[in-house]
């Protein structure tokens, strides 16, 4: 106990109004407003004692920091006061840039996206802030910064909200499908870290509570989507791996929905085949009939059962080799999944 409290008394050594002057000249100037240092140093300086003595050091933030935040509120109230929401949103905005600035970048790389994505991102914040100024009311809560953080539930950037609006646009995902994504991907790592491979799909069923695999392959996606680099253009990329479509493929993939759909039907058309290779009591036409409807590459006796099969006798043909089929579908799929074959095409 002795030890603990030597420790706080140690963080929270009391400011000197000339370290308070120093300080105040630094918020001025990252704010660009210099002209206004030695009157924010003055009420720095009258406040400094109340300051010191509400500053908690049990909340992880050193004193400095503590006490710019309250320079900074002192700071925008000023400008507030002159009518210029303008100038104060933006001012704003330049105490909390480099904070932005690192948030931005921290995204751009999680979710392998284009560096250029940095700036667009930043601009959402920037607009971020400027939304919460507009809502701000210095009457109610005179801390700009209080009401920022509240505002944002604790979130470590002021407008973390806003500029994941702007990832999930580009990721071209909903707030759904991203949170789908993220828990697939701690599960997926903690599997990875546990058994020191990659885990197979019925693992990770397993961690996340889902009894088909189908709905684990679509979790998969979202979490290459969202975080592998998934449908962006390989030239853009942050980095990653050569998991991607290429550039001009993005447009037909760009509606994610799609993208997963497209992807079910790819893998249900590959057990089609795979069916038919494995059933042997099928007659010819039935399965000519079944590779025409799915695109799968027909013997050339089959090719040659085709051109002579009118379209009633392909339809019927159809029928049948789906009612063969769908019981060995079934089998190969066995991964717990409500299942119909896929609408020919």
């Amino acid at each position: 106990m002795a030890q603990s409290v030597t420790s706080t008394v140690v963080s929270a050594t009391p400011f000197t109004h000339t370290e308070l002057a120093s300080l105040a000249h630094d918020v001025a100037g990252k704010a660009h407003r210099l002209d206004l240092v030695e009157v924010l140093t003055e009420l720095g300086s009258e406040a400094l004692s109340t300051w010191q003595s509400e500053y908690d050091p049990s909340r992880k933030r050193e004193l400095k920091g503590f006490l710019e935040l309250r320079l900074s509120d002192r700071l925008i109230l000023l400008i507030l006061q002159r009518a210029d929401i303008e100038a104060a949103s933006e001012i704003a905005y330049l105490l909390h840039e480099e904070s932005i600035a690192q948030t931005a970048s921290a995204l751009v790389k999680q979710h392998r996206l284009a560096s250029a994505e940095v700036e667009d991102l930043k601009n959402s914040g920037r607009m971020g802030v400027w939304t919460l100024m507009a809502s701000f009311d210095p009457c109610i809560n005179p801390s700009f910064n209080g009401y920022a953080f509240s505002k944002m539930q604790g979130r470590p950037s002021l407008v973390f909200k806003e500029m994941q609006q702007s990832l999930l646009a580009y990721l071209h995902v909903n707030e759904n499908q991203y949170k789908t994504a993220v828990n697939c991907r701690k599960a997926y790592d903690s599997l990875r870290h546990e058994h020191g491979r990659e885990p197979t799909e019925r693992e990770l069923a397993d961690a996340l509570g889902i009894r088909g695999l189908k709905t684990v392959r679509r979790h998969l996606l979202l979490k290459e989507i969202c975080f592998d680099g998934l449908l962006q253009p390989k030239e853009e990329r942050y980095y990653g791996s050569g998991d991607t479509i290429d550039a001009e493929d993005r447009g037909v993939f760009g509606d994610v929905d799609a993208y997963l759909e497209a992807q079910d039907r790819m893998a249900a058309v590959s057990d089609i085949g795979l069916a038919l290779d494995r059933l042997r009591t099928i007659s010819e036409r039935q399965s000519a009939a079944i590779r025409c409807a799915y695109g799968l590459e027909p013997s050339q006796r089959e090719e040659a059962i085709m051109a002579d099969m009118s379209d009633d006798a392909y339809r019927q043909n159809l029928s049948r080799g789906h009612r063969a089929l769908r019981p060995i579908v079934l089998e190969l799929r066995n991964d717990g999944d409500a299942y119909e074959l896929p609408q020919a095409a």
